[in-house]
């Protein structure tokens, strides 16, 4: 990939930021072109652990329904403990409600 892309042209459109977070990780001396690799490889990385992540937010979310079905009952999250005294529990609870009441429109 080295000689496949014209780096001149992309380059500027990488934020100094993250050209300046690469340089801190893996060194000042790093000339733009090799900062621009490590980024690709970073992207790299980052999406062939996404399916990993995935699945395990599956299995955690099953998990966590499967134990609290078997505690707490169908329908468990209706009967989860929620603090009324924090300033936004008014609306998480018309958020949930808005989002029952979407659903059984669209599901009946």
């Amino acid at each position: 990939m080295p000689n496949t892309i014209h780096y001149p042209h992309v380059i500027p459109f990488i934020s100094q930021g993250k050209i300046n977070a690469i340089k801190s990780t893996f060194g000042n001396n790093l000339s733009d072109r090799e900062c621009y690799g490590i980024y690709i490889w970073s992207q790299k990385a980052s999406s062939a652990i996404y399916p990993l992540l995935q699945q395990l937010e599956v299995t955690l979310r099953n998990s966590i329904d499967k134990e609290a079905t078997k505690l707490i009952g169908q329908k468990w999250w209706d009967n989860v403990y929620t603090d009324t005294s924090k300033s936004k529990h008014g609306d998480f609870i018309h958020n949930i409600n808005k989002a029952i009441r979407r659903y059984e429109n669209e599901f009946k």
